[in-house]
């Protein structure tokens, strides 16, 4: 495993692992220490994720108020990063706000990572000096259209999250995770010097979703942590590939579950009962292990049981 840190108005890290317990710092060549500029940062909150669905690594990085959210993406076949916050969509709309809280979560179940931001300005008087800017701020929602679409993540608006989602708040931590257990997540919020904020995911898409609950063992030959904090787990459903790393440091002073959520859309709808399924863990490690899954119906699964985990 390698180390990606946000750092507040200076560059940011990126520790590569040399695998004999020491790591090299190369966040310069990788293209993650610094905007498109050159100029550090003032940043936050931090997570990574594979945002297409395929070997493309996004590291999303909220910054400090009139400065926008990076979008790091590698680049194939290069040890590079490059900064897509602009040519998405992403980074105009998020220019405003000082995002502190942020992860990337299937709020769909369409199988493609959307993003969330909890912003929330440092100064309570702020907008006595900056007609721009507001102390509590709106969380922002982007859904990731696909790279199909003229733009890939797209600013969310009160018809699709809601009207209570809109309410400016002061936004700290962001966490997530399915707290009613209809299978999608739902999201928590904190702030400052305030209650927190719990919003309930009520999509209604019947989009279908496999959870996926790693536990590892230390006690084996090359055995894992026991919350398989690390792994990377690959979902493949006929053509369709699904990537998840299990984490507990996404955000800003946060924790999200550790459970893994694999949106499929409308993947089985009148499709061929017997797709094949398979799920490629990569312990950390280096062990993987891969497990077929079976269709017992249009919407259950059958899988193996928690003791083979």
């Amino acid at each position: 495993m390698d180390i990606v840190v946000a750092n507040d108005t200076v560059p940011n890290f990126l520790f590569e692992n040399n695998g004999d317990g020491k790591f090299s710092e190369v966040a310069r060549s990788a293209g993650i220490a610094f905007d498109r500029s050159g100029h550090a940062r003032g940043a936050m909150g931090i997570d990574c994720g594979y945002l297409r669905n395929d070997d493309t690594l996004a590291i999303r990085i909220g910054n400090f108020a009139n400065e926008p959210s990076a979008l790091f993406m590698s680049r194939a076949s290069k040890r590079q990063f490059v900064d897509a916050a602009m040519y998405t969509g992403f980074g105009p709309p998020t220019r405003l706000g000082l995002t502190f809280g942020l992860a990337f979560v299937d709020f769909d179940l369409d199988g493609r990572l959307d993003v969330l931001g909890a912003n929330g300005h440092l100064q309570v008087d702020i907008a006595r000096t900056q007609a721009t800017q507001q102390y509590a701020q709106p969380p922002q929602a982007f859904w990731n259209a696909g790279m199909e679409s003229s733009s890939e993540l797209v600013l969310l608006g009160a018809d699709s999250v809601g009207d209570s989602f809109q309410v400016p708040i002061v936004g700290r931590g962001a966490a997530y995770g399915d707290l009613d257990g209809d299978g999608d997540q739902d999201l928590v919020i904190t702030t400052s010097h305030g209650p927190a904020k719990i919003f309930r995911n009520d999509q209604a898409t019947s989009h279908e979703v496999i959870r996926v609950h790693l536990i590892g063992n230390p006690d084996l030959p090359n055995g894992c942590n026991r919350d398989a904090i690390g792994a990377v787990v690959t979902l493949k459903v006929g053509n369709v590939i699904l990537r998840r790393c299990v984490s507990s440091t996404c955000s800003y002073l946060s924790q999200s579950e550790l459970v893994l959520t694999f949106g499929l859309g409308n993947t089985f709808q009148n499709s061929d009962p017997e797709i094949p399924l398979s799920l490629i863990v990569q312990w950390p490690g280096g062990q993987s292990e891969t497990f077929l899954l079976q269709r017992t119906g249009m919407t259950q699964m059958m899988t193996q049981s928690d003791e083979d985990f």
